[in-house]
């Protein structure tokens, strides 16, 4: 197969979150569990070791730290300055700059703290969910909502704010309602109601909740930024029959938000689906990411049904790497690997040459990117 050579071409990681604290001081349990959407313990204990990816993660982490099977590596770890681990990790996977959605879980290090352990720029993704349920909380009506919702979006922090992030998916799915106002004012007592009350104050699927989402949308029109959309695999908190994104037709259909650019996550398992709303819809991207440390086999599958039928200018790469820095890592050795088998493939049955090849992994690694994030002169 032809070489595509792309092991050290720079990544921008457009998704991904931050690390635990205390990283490096995890045992055995801790590790498996970035590496599986599980919440039982047994299955991460009895059978994430089993799987293709966290096997070959630590096979190839091995060679490059020299070290033989889990409990080497767990040595190893403990032993290790947390930035020099990180520093040695990201390196070595040329990963040059990353923007963190930093609405996934409050054990996770601040931005400011990732910043500075990981020495490259970091930018932010807000979440969307997250705004709402701020707001949600902090206002007694529907109007002073209204009013108080695009502030709380673009809440003050010095971390640059380049995208907005919708979990939708696990929120009832991807079918979101084109809500009126009058809708969604009538449903402001209950959701705020349920908010309040809920275990994990969590807004649920309703008018409000997609009325807000779609104002969210609006506001990221009028910023410039594009939004992320959770799609595609997750965990057991998620129906995956409704994270398929052809269910987000409705609102990429509506002339009302032609001009807001949408980038769908992950993809996996309904990577053809994704890559069939951006060789249709002007203002869809889609990614390859989550799959490439939890699925790393079926990463250059991924690309080939990607790049048959999308527009390289549409397909982005990341990590969604969280809690541990050899999410991010292996996330982006797998990436490599399978975006140059899938190019190698299409160089061998003469759809292209290496010339382009090499052109179209400069793009889907940090080119598209760098243009659909507004970093041109940041990066």
């Amino acid at each position: 197969m032809a070489n595509i050579e792309i092991s050290k071409a720079l990544l921008i990681d457009h998704h991904a979150h931050a690390l635990r604290e205390h990283f490096l001081q995890l045992d055995a349990i801790g590790m498996r569990q970035a590496f599986s959407e599980s919440h039982s313990i047994s299955q991460i204990r009895d059978h994430v070791p089993f799987t293709i990816s966290y096997r070959d993660m630590l096979v190839k982490l091995g060679r490059l730290l020299d070290v033989d099977g889990e409990e080497s590596l767990i040595g190893l770890r403990d032993k290790m300055r947390e930035g020099d681990y990180v520093d040695l990790l990201f390196d070595d996977a040329s990963i040059c700059a990353f923007i963190i959605d930093d609405g996934l879980s409050n054990s996770l290090i601040a931005l400011d703290q990732f910043s500075v352990l990981t020495d490259r720029p970091v930018f932010r993704c807000r979440r969307i969910e997250a705004a709402i349920e701020e707001a949600l909380l902090s206002c007694d009506s529907f109007e002073r909502l209204i009013e108080a919702f695009p502030k709380v979006v673009f809440d003050s922090d010095k971390h640059k704010i380049v995208s907005l992030k919708t979990i939708a998916a696990y929120r009832g799915g991807l079918e979101i309602d084109l809500v009126s106002p009058v809708q969604a004012a009538a449903d402001f007592e209950r959701a705020r109601n349920e908010t309040i009350q809920a275990a994990k104050t969590r807004v649920v699927k309703g008018p409000l909740y997609h009325f807000l989402l779609l104002e969210a949308f609006d506001l990221a029109e009028s910023r410039g930024i594009p939004v992320q959309i959770h799609s595609g695999l997750g965990d057991q908190d998620q129906d995956i029959r409704f994270s398929n994104p052809a269910c987000m037709r409705r609102v990429l259909q509506s002339s009302r938000f032609t001009k807001t650019k949408f980038i769908f996550l992950h993809s996996y398992p309904y990577v053809r689906e994704a890559a069939l709303l951006c060789s249709i819809y002007p203002n869809v991207f889609m990614d390859i990411s989550l799959a490439t440390f939890l699925a790393a086999s079926a990463v250059p599958m991924c690309f080939a049904e990607a790049l048959a039928v999308a527009p390289f200018t549409k397909i982005l790469t990341s990590t969604d790497g969280h809690s541990i820095p050899e999410t991010h890592w292996y996330g982006a050795v797998s990436l490599r690997k399978g975006l140059s088998t899938a190019l190698g493939q299409l160089v061998d049955d003469e759809y292209t040459d290496i010339g382009s090849a090499q052109e179209i992994a400069a793009a889907i690694l940090h080119g598209n990117a760098r243009q659909l994030y507004g970093l041109t002169d940041q990066i």
